[in-house]
């Protein structure tokens, strides 16, 4: 099995002064499968990119906001945007248990860690202007060498964020969606789940094949199958883009058993082949080591 890195052990360290670290990155720079030893707030400002975290892949798009915990496995892969850009704020295991018990909110913020997948929030314009216009203040705070500063502002914007993105009751779902759904929904996205037949979300859910059918058309507007089939294809494309899997490998090993449908869902959701999305790879690759060469650490 390929080595995954463990960042803040191996590279990409935070700042030990102030335990914090920021970065503003775009796909060409952006680390491959990775986990790390402390937090990271990252916000989507813009484009669109495939993230897999925690054997799920999902698309994140401008407005996305997510709390990485220090067990997450992820990484980023190009979906036909050039222009993916993301703020990222990390912030040390310390800081998070001192916000912790500043909120007053252990148990929630123990539940946001313990959940099956990365708390996630969709932000409006104002909400992406001044969390990232926060980011960028830290970051010149480090650079200057004001590190106390830094670090005061680090934990104003991460408790202010885990208190009004996170923790306020109703902002992380639609509370009208039934509980039972969205566990269902957060099953099926794991790979072991949907690279299974709708017989597997049938297994999985707590009623008759009907009424799943039923509720999931009225609060997700589409079939089962047509969702099972989006995480499918989601999988194909960070396959064409991390592995040297031949297409009918990944076809295969994503669930689908005709080729051809393989091509015929992939090109209506993505405007692209597999064969042009494989060719892709070729590119982003090439253009990291361009990056690399630009910045001398090649």
């Amino acid at each position: 099995m390929e080595h995954i890195p463990v960042f803040g052990r191996e590279n990409f360290f935070l700042d030990p002064e102030c335990g914090i670290a920021c970065n503003i990155s775009r796909i060409s720079t952006l680390p491959g499968l990775h986990t790390h030893d402390f937090f990271e707030l990252f916000v989507v400002v813009d484009g669109k990119a495939l993230h897999m975290v925690d054997k799920s892949v999902e698309l994140v798009e401008r407005g996305d906001l997510f709390l990485i915990r220090p067990h997450d496995v992820h990484c980023y892969n190009f979906y036909n945007s050039s222009d993916f850009l993301l703020y990222n704020l990390a912030f040390s295991n310390e800081i998070c248990s001192d916000i912790c018990l500043f909120l007053g909110q252990e148990e929630k913020i123990r539940n946001l860690c313990e959940s099956s997948h990365p708390p996630r929030r969709y932000l409006g314009y104002l909400e992406i202007e001044y969390i990232t216009s926060c980011i960028k203040e830290i970051g010149t705070c480090i650079g200057s060498g004001k590190k106390e500063e830094a670090r005061g502002l680090a934990r104003t914007l991460i408790a202010q964020t885990l208190q009004h993105c996170f923790l306020v009751e109703g902002t992380a779902m639609d509370t009208d969606v039934p509980e039972w759904l969205c566990t269902l929904i957060s099953l099926m996205k794991r790979q072991e789940n949907f690279k299974q037949e709708y017989s597997r979300m049938c297994e999985l859910a707590p009623c008759s094949p009907n009424h799943l059918c039923r509720c999931f058309r009225e609060y997700c507007s589409e079939k089962p199958t047509d969702f099972i089939n989006r995480e499918r294809l989601k999988y194909s494309m960070f396959l064409l883009h991390q592995s040297n899997m031949s297409i009918i490998d990944v076809c295969q090993e994503c669930g689908f058993s005709n080729l051809s449908h393989f091509y015929h869902l992939f090109k209506s959701n993505f405007g692209i082949t597999p064969v042009k999305a494989r060719k892709q790879k070729s590119g982003q690759i090439a253009e990291k080591s361009l990056s690399k060469r630009k910045t001398g650490t090649l």
